[in-house]
């Protein structure tokens, strides 16, 4: 069975995702100080099951409306404003926002969740 893609929108050390390697397969932006831009996003998160984007990535109506098939986006950053909240729930997403450090244990934890989301909405275990 193939394991879910989780696009990742800024380069993240291999070390935090390899935990997770044996549930999902991790294609990642590969640059740590520049924004993916627009395009590459739209091309990636269009083979992505999930997305785990930062402050600098803009998901709106138009961006969740062309990836219907995304059953998470995780915003690893300390804003929230990137995420147009009432489109994401208009479009049955749950949606929380993160008011503290940017850290390894939040990238974990964003992960995790993808995990639980997906074995909660009928994915493998």
């Amino acid at each position: 069975m193939n394991k879910p893609v989780i696009y990742i929108s800024r380069k993240l050390p291999k070390s935090l995702l390899e935990p997770y390697s044996d549930r999902f397969t991790f294609h990642m932006w590969d640059q740590e100080d520049k924004p993916v831009d627009k395009e590459e996003l739209l091309k990636e998160s269009k083979k992505a099951d999930g997305l785990i984007t930062m402050l600098t990535e803009k998901i709106d109506d138009r961006f969740l409306r062309e990836n219907p098939q995304l059953k998470i986006i995780a915003n690893l950053a300390v804003g929230f404003d990137n995420i147009d909240i009432m489109a994401a729930k208009k479009a049955s997403y749950n949606c929380d926002k993160h008011a503290g450090r940017l850290n390894r244990d939040y990238c974990r934890f964003n992960i995790r969740f993808a995990d639980g989301n997906r074995k909660e909405n009928g994915g493998s275990q």
